[in-house]
């Protein structure tokens, strides 16, 4: 099974909402499964890459069943994925403005913008985890991967990390 965020493809919505809404509207679809009797007798396997990423790592704060998540270049939350954006479009001075986007995220989110892709991780404790992220990603640097924040997982033997170049 496949979703778009809000404000994307198919969905509804008029726009994006924000990088938090994936996470958000994931845990929605994950109640749809597990209400569901035709679907809720399979196993829930999560890829997702870059924004899906996020997501698919994000929404293990809510305690689904899940059998085993993928992230591919995610980032570890989204205020920060935000201000990285908008730097390498506008120019380093925007990281001034990373106060207000976590003030703005708040607003939108509500305490759901506390939450991250590493406490979800380790909110999970036994679901086991893949990590891709390449060195020179363009888009989601090292510094907001994932993958940076591995001494910080509990139970880490689940875990698998992979750094790639070029990819």
């Amino acid at each position: 099974m496949e979703y778009d965020n809000t404000g994307t493809n198919l969905s509804d919505g008029d726009n994006l909402i924000g990088l938090g809404q994936s996470a958000i509207d994931l845990d929605y679809a994950l109640r749809f499964v597990e209400s569901n009797e035709d679907l809720n007798k399979y196993k829930v396997f999560l890829y997702g890459h870059s924004w899906g990423g996020y997501a698919v790592t994000y929404v293990l704060n809510y305690g689904h069943n899940v059998a085993g998540v993928v992230a591919r270049s995610g980032y570890n939350n989204s205020r920060d994925m935000l201000v990285e954006y908008g730097s390498n479009l506008y120019g380093d001075w925007l990281k001034l403005l990373s106060p207000y986007a976590y003030i703005y995220e708040k607003i939108k989110f509500g305490d759901a913008i506390d939450k991250n892709g590493v406490k979800g991780i380790n909110a999970s404790k036994d679901t086991p985890v893949m990590l891709f992220h390449s060195k020179d990603d363009d888009v989601i640097s090292l510094d907001n991967s994932l993958l940076i924040h591995k001494d910080e997982f509990v139970n880490p033997d689940r875990i698998k990390t992979v750094l790639l170049e070029d990819r």
